[in-house]
Parts: structure tokens; C-alpha cells; sequence
């Protein structure tokens, strides 16, 4: 069951998506992806994670068919941070993953061309990182990423479990 704290959690991400999206414009379509309608569906829904010290973070994702994506991050680290996410066409038509956070101020947007995509898998990468979410059986996503800097590479990852609705 939901408590009232991961309920305001939700609606805030939600509210984040929106803003996402509104500040980023959703004009790709379908025939531009090269992404099969409804490969991205799997995105769909919001995550936790625990981290070490008992602090919880949020991500969630809306898709639509033809593969456009906003997600959220909400997490109260390091005095609240919240990342805001784009898959999409840029201004040269390429498809990949925007992304922007409060510690860039929610302007300074990050491209990141699409690697691949297959089922239950996305990957965004360019010379200096990647980044690949995989959907995982109970319904949570495995997140990766590999960051590149003078040959040393660093790996991050992170596991996010389903938030189910009460009552489900």
C-alpha cells in the first residue's frame, strides 16, 4: 500500500515528466526512430531504490507507442535532487536520451545518441559514456552506467523496483 509520503513522491514526478516534456518538445515520430511501435512500453511505471542509507529515490517513465519517453528521478540526496529525462529526436533528427537535473540548474540539457534498443533494453552512449536501462522480471529496471575519463572507467548501477498501486 502507498503511504501518503510515496503518493506526494509520485505526484511530484509526475509533475516532473510534465515539465520534461513541456521544456523539451516530442516532435519524432515513428518512421525516425527506427523503433518498433510500443518496444519502449516496458518503461512505463514508477521505481524505487533504497539506497544505503535507508534514503529512497524515485524514477518513473511515461511512453507513447512511437518512442517518445519523459521520466523522472526524485531523490532527497544531497539536499533533494531531481533529474528529468527525454528519448527523442534532437535538433539534427538523431534519436537519444536528453537529460537535464537540478544541479544543472534544469537548463543545461545533456544529448546522448541511441546505441541500441531491443526487447526489455535501451542504451544510449557516445565516446566518454554510456548508459543502458534493462527491464527486469518482477517488473523493476537495471540501470548502467559507464563513464570514460583519460582511459579509467567508472561504473555505476542501480536497481529499481516496481511501486505497484495499492490494491494490486
Amino acid at each position: 500500500m502507498i503511504d501518503a509520503p510515496k503518493m506526494r513522491r509520485a505526484i511530484l514526478a509526475g509533475l516532473a515528466i510534465a515539465l520534461a516534456t513541456a521544456m523539451h518538445g516530442t516532435s519524432a515520430t515513428a518512421q525516425s526512430l527506427s523503433i518498433e511501435e510500443g518496444a519502449l512500453d516496458w518503461l512505463t511505471g514508477t521505481r524505487q531504490i533504497v539506497g544505503a542509507n535507508g534514503v529512497v529515490s524515485y524514477e518513473t517513465f511515461i511512453t507513447t507507442p512511437d518512442g517518445l519517453v519523459a521520466g523522472a528521478a526524485i531523490s532527497p540526496r544531497d539536499g533533494g535532487n531531481v533529474e528529468l529525462f527525454h528519448f527523442g529526436e534532437n535538433e539534427e533528427g538523431v534519436y537519444g536520451l536528453s537529460l537535464t537535473s537540478t544541479s544543472r540548474g534544469l537548463k543545461e540539457w545533456v544529448f546522448v545518441p541511441l546505441k541500441s534498443v531491443e526487447e526489455g533494453q535501451i542504451v544510449f552512449g557516445n565516446e566518454s559514456w554510456t548508459f543502458s536501462i534493462s527491464a527486469t522480471p518482477n517488473g523493476g529496471t537495471h540501470n548502467v552506467s559507464r563513464t570514460i575519463v583519460d582511459g579509467e572507467v567508472t561504473v555505476q548501477e542501480w536497481h529499481w523496483e516496481l511501486v505497484r498501486p495499492s490494491g494490486e
